[in-house]
């Protein structure tokens, strides 16, 4: 028995679906043996069963594509965050335990100077030997003049030019106590005074461990005494003096 195309293709979705009994499955088959039309209608029925499948696919896909990047983003954040944070306690602590950002009074120092004839010493020291891999101090860049150890006073041998030693008469072993790290102390030499502008220590961890700390300095000038006079301007205080 023959059927209408309309029949068959009310059937359709059934037979898509494989929910049509065997009867009517096989008369399904029978007619799109011979019906041109009615196979174009079931390809085209069963594509548009697919295709939303297949959206759906590409969009879970995408979904878990997107999750996979929010999660990496913010693992990702976390570790910047993570390393951030670390440097910039590191940084902190080692501003706060060895930057020079506290400033200490002529209170907080005890300065003396011993003034030395750099010339006298250089003589008296004639017979150390020098060592050519020891650092010295040269008048300028471009001087090449004869190495010569100076045994100092209170300080320790030092090696240095001879053009050094004849630019400069004079030699000052200048030592800083306090119960402070001092960290930088500015001076300059004005006449016969030095002048001490700026004298710092750290935030944190900046009192000797003894309880008072003596550092020593060498300067290439001759001076009487020692005053501190505060950045800016101020009264000034004396430090130490000759007399």
């Amino acid at each position: 028995m023959k059927y209408d195309c309309a029949v068959i293709q009310d059937l359709l979705p059934l037979y898509i679906d494989g929910v049509c009994s065997e009867e009517s499955r096989k008369i399904i088959d029978e007619h799109l043996a011979g019906c041109a039309a009615c196979r174009q209608l079931l390809a085209e029925m069963q594509a548009s069963e697919q295709k939303p499948n297949l959206q759906a696919d590409v969009h879970a896909a995408k979904v878990l594509e997107n999750i996979k990047k929010h999660i990496n983003s913010r693992v990702m954040r976390i570790l910047i965050g993570a390393a951030l944070a670390v440097a910039l306690v590191a940084g902190s602590i080692f501003i706060l335990f060895s930057e020079p950002l506290k400033q200490l009074g002529p209170e907080d120092v005890e300065m003396s100077a011993e003034i030395y004839d750099l010339q006298a010493l250089a003589a008296a020291s004639a017979g150390l030997e020098t060592d050519e891999k020891q650092t010295a101090i040269f008048s300028d860049p471009e001087d090449d003049s004869k190495l010569i150890k100076v045994e100092v006073p209170g300080f320790g041998e030092v090696t240095m030019s001879e053009e050094m030693i004849m630019e400069n008469p004079k030699l000052s072993v200048i030592s800083m106590g306090s119960k402070y790290h001092l960290r930088i102390v500015h001076w300059d030499v004005e006449d016969d005074t030095l002048y001490v502008s700026k004298i710092t220590t750290t935030l944190l961890g900046n009192e000797a461990l003894d309880g008072h700390e003596v550092s020593v300095s060498l300067h290439f000038e001759g001076f009487d005494r020692i005053v501190y006079r505060p950045e800016g301007g101020g009264e000034e205080t004396l430090l130490w003096s000759r007399n």
